[in-house]
């Protein structure tokens, strides 16, 4: 599938009109791969509409608790996750917030998600003070709550704590709720800060971005040597519970190829740190590590089939087919250098059997697959 990109359609400054514009329904119909291929709906949007209300339902703009978001639920509580917003923040943790002045738009949705260890205090003009949500990877989760400052500013802080910390697996896994080390530290805060509730997602709601990283691109997540960024899967759990979604600091696949001379930081809370064009070609260079160029490209996919807006910069997408798998240039370049690899390792695997069958020795020339650069100079698109 082809992606272009409508960049600066709307100005920022501008997005306030945007957000007084009262939505055309409840939610829009939700024409997702897995409905495509088949399979049960990320979510029954009709059921939604019946349990909440109709789309003139005025009370549904608000913050509001329902029976029971499916495939949630609170650590050690018999009580499920229930929260579902109409217009939702999810703020990243992206440079490009950096002076954005965009704090007053963020903190007027309804909800407010943020991401890792992305803080509030100190930038509240370019990101806001709410938060109503903190999304944490599960490999972030010991890291980021090691500083007392953190702990209280997330954990304790009224202004600025979140009501629910979500703990999503950036990757497939078998999870042992009772001796994983992730649930074991989040148990301990929980236990430590009463307050603060840890919201977890049950096997089969996480395995669902696992099927959609594989319908969207035609490979597997472990195909592709990559574990799924934060920003991944909060937008993914953003479409379980926000009737619409402002993302905020996330740019375009394709931002770094146009921008070779881009400066913007990869944190907006460390302005002079490593910049976020240099760290995406780092890791699209590298055997295993985040694919943020895919993923961007599988988000301008999901703003045509749902309520997503991009926003610093503002960006849409426009697309001629839905139906076929992502053809980015980095997937193609991805897919001829495994092509290649298997190609190399076919015929040096022929060698060395024909060496051993002649009575030689093992050369040991077969490379493994860890030691293999598979991409040189890619335009990261």
């Amino acid at each position: 599938m082809s992606v272009l990109y409508l960049d600066e359609l709307i100005r920022d400054k501008e997005f306030r009109i945007i957000k007084a514009a009262p939505a055309k329904g409840l939610f829009c119909e939700l024409r997702s791969p897995l409905a495509d291929s088949g399979m049960q709906r990320w979510n029954d949007r009709a059921e939604d509409m019946n349990r909440f209300g109709s789309k003139d339902d005025e009370s549904y703009t608000t913050p509001r608790e329902s029976p029971g978001v499916p495939g949630y639920f609170l650590l050690d509580s018999d009580e499920p996750f229930k929260l579902r917003c109409g217009q939702c923040a999810l703020v990243s943790s992206s440079g490009h917030l950096y002076q954005s002045g965009a704090g007053v738009d963020i903190d007027s949705a309804d909800c407010v998600f943020r991401m890792n260890a992305a803080p509030v205090i100190g930038w509240t003009e370019d990101v806001g003070s709410r938060t109503d949500i903190r999304i944490i990877g599960n490999r972030n989760i010991p890291r980021v709550f090691r500083s007392q400052k953190v702990r209280n500013e997330f954990l304790l802080n009224n202004a600025t704590r979140a009501s629910y910390i979500v703990v999503p697996w950036l990757y497939e896994a078998e999870i042992n709720m009772k001796t994983d080390r992730t649930v074991r530290v989040a148990r301990g805060l929980h236990q430590k800060y009463p307050i603060a509730k840890f919201v977890f997602l049950t096997k089969e709601k996480q395995n669902e971005s696992e099927t959609r990283f594989l319908l969207d691109t035609g490979m597997r997540r472990a195909e592709l040597n990559t574990w799924f960024s934060t920003g991944f899967v909060s937008i993914a759990f953003a479409l379980d519970i926000c009737q619409r979604v402002h993302v905020y600091g996330l740019p375009s696949s394709d931002y770094c190829s146009r921008h070779n001379d881009s400066r913007v930081p990869y944190h907006y809370y460390q302005p002079t740190g490593k910049g976020e064009c240099r760290y995406q070609r780092y890791h699209d260079r590298k055997v295993s590590g985040h694919r943020f160029s895919v993923e961007r490209a599988i988000f301008a996919r999901w703003s045509l089939q749902n309520n997503i807006m991009f926003h610093y910069p503002s960006w849409a997408a426009t697309s001629q087919n839905l139906t076929e798998p992502l053809d980015t240039d980095y997937l193609r370049k991805y897919k001829m250098a495994m092509q290649q690899r298997n190609n190399t390792e076919k015929r040096e695997g022929t060698e060395e059997a024909q060496n051993i069958r002649n009575g030689g020795a093992s050369n040991g020339t077969v490379p493994r697959p860890s030691s293999i650069r598979l991409l040189n100079g890619t335009g990261g698109n």
